[in-house]
C-alpha cells in the first residue's frame, strides 16, 4: 500500500515499475506490461516496462538527428547554444538559428510524440523514486548535492532546463538537452504534474 513507483533512466533505455493499486491500471495497461511476481511469499502483479531508445544517450542522438538527413554526420539542434561545434559520438553538432529552452522543448516533444509511451492514469497519483540519470543530472544542475537524495519536482527540472539553455557552459555542453529531455519525458511522456 505504501510502495513507490520506480523510474530508472539509463543511457539506452528508461524503465518504469510499480505495484498497481487501481483496477483501471490492470484493465487498461498493455498485457505485456503486467508481470506476476512473488514478493515475500505474496503473489503480486507488477506494472513494469522498459522503453528501449528512451535512455539519455539514445535520446540525445535522436533529438540531435531530428531535422537532419539519415547519413548526415554534421547535425544542428536547437538544444545546442555554444558558438562552437560540439563533438558527440561520430557527429559534430552545431546550433540551429533558433535555440534555447522553448525550441529545445519543441524538439523533445516532437521526439516523444513519435513514441508509444503508455500514459497510465495511476502513475501521477503515486509517490515516485527516480534514480540513475534522473539523479545524476539533478546533481549536475545543482538541485541536489553529490551523494544526496531529496525531493525534486518536474517543475524544478523545467526551471533547471530553462537556466541551462539560457546560459550554457563548456563544462556541461549537453545539460540543456539532458534536462529538457528529462522534464519532457516526465511531464509530456509520463504525464506527471509540474509540482
Amino acid at each position: 500500500r505504501k510502495s513507490y513507483v520506480a523510474l530508472d533512466l539509463g543511457g539506452g533505455s528508461t524503465q518504469v515499475t510499480f505495484a498497481p493499486k487501481h483496477e483501471a491500471t490492470f484493465t487498461a495497461s498493455p498485457s505485456d506490461f503486467l508481470h506476476p511476481v512473488k514478493v515475500s511469499g505474496q503473489d503480486l502483479t507488477l506494472y513494469s516496462h522498459s522503453y528501449l531508445g528512451l535512455g539519455l544517450m539514445s535520446a540525445r542522438e535522436t533529438v540531435f538527428r531530428l531535422h537532419d538527413p539519415p547519413a548526415a554526420l554534421a547535425l544542428a539542434s536547437a538544444c545546442v547554444r555554444g558558438p562552437e561545434a560540439l563533438p558527440y559520438r561520430q557527429y559534430t553538432v552545431t546550433r540551429e538559428a533558433e535555440t534555447g529552452f522553448e525550441p529545445c522543448l519543441a524538439e523533445v516533444q516532437l521526439f516523444l510524440a513519435g513514441l508509444a509511451i503508455d500514459q497510465v492514469e495511476e502513475l501521477p497519483t503515486r509517490k515516485i523514486a527516480a534514480f540513475s540519470y534522473f539523479h545524476d543530472r539533478a546533481v549536475d544542475a545543482g538541485m541536489l548535492g553529490e551523494g544526496e537524495s531529496g525531493v525534486v519536482t518536474v517543475g524544478q527540472y523545467m526551471e533547471a532546463a530553462r537556466k541551462a539553455c539560457s546560459s550554457p557552459t563548456t563544462a556541461e555542453p549537453f545539460l540543456c538537452l539532458d534536462l529538457t529531455f528529462i522534464a519532457g519525458l516526465l511531464h509530456h511522456g509520463y504525464r506527471l504534474e509540474l509540482t
